[in-house]
């Protein structure tokens, strides 16, 4: 390879790098609940913020590990972006596990939204607004607690005497997801039409 080509190759990978950043806005992670087979309200969620713009990322609660260190490592790159995170039974707990672990690193979490979490950690300080649906009456998603140090906006929201809507299909109430989604635009920048 000439020494031309080299170059050209160099201009051509650092091009990439420019354009993989400014296509960075931050993160919008949904995460689902048990077994990868419910939850599957989140994909309609995905699908209305990505008609908005937003480029969301629906995972399973088991990468909620290695989703902190992503986040991590993608915060140290780019500079501090937006950081969103959404979450359906045990995936609502890996919500406030991956916030908990954020915070560690001194990164700010802006919206969490969990949908009836079945044993979430208290709201970490570095969360600056949770909407957390739960149920009272059955059991089957618990409130979130304000934890050491939180003073962010806390709303816990008692769906319990709605008919119809449960533990299996929170996430797919239409009421429900308009509110989250009126969240998320909120604190994520969109991508810019070309």
């Amino acid at each position: 390879m000439t020494t031309a080509a080299k170059a050209e190759g160099l201009k051509a990978v650092d091009a990439l790098e420019v354009a993989r950043e400014q296509a960075y806005f931050g993160e919008l992670i949904l995460v689902r609940g048990g077994f990868g087979v419910f939850s599957r309200g989140l994909d309609g969620m995905a699908a209305k913020l990505k008609k908005r713009g937003l480029n969301p990322n629906v995972i399973s609660h088991v990468r909620e590990d290695s989703i902190v260190d992503e986040i991590i490592a993608n915060q140290k790159k780019y500079g501090s972006k937006p950081v969103v995170l959404i979450g359906h039974s045990w995936g609502a707990n890996s919500v406030m596990k991956i916030a908990a672990g954020l915070r560690k690193a001194k990164i700010k979490v802006d919206y969490v939204a969990s949908f009836a979490a079945t044993n979430p950690l208290p709201a970490a300080s570095n969360i600056r607004k949770v909407t957390n649906y739960y149920f009272s009456g059955e059991g089957w998603g618990k409130p979130v607690r304000r934890g050491r140090g939180f003073r962010g906006n806390l709303t816990n929201v008692d769906l319990s005497e709605r008919p119809g809507i449960n533990h299996f299909n929170i996430d797919e109430d239409p009421t429900v997801q308009k509110q989250v989604i009126q969240n998320v635009v909120r604190f994520m920048p969109r991508k810019r039409s070309s």
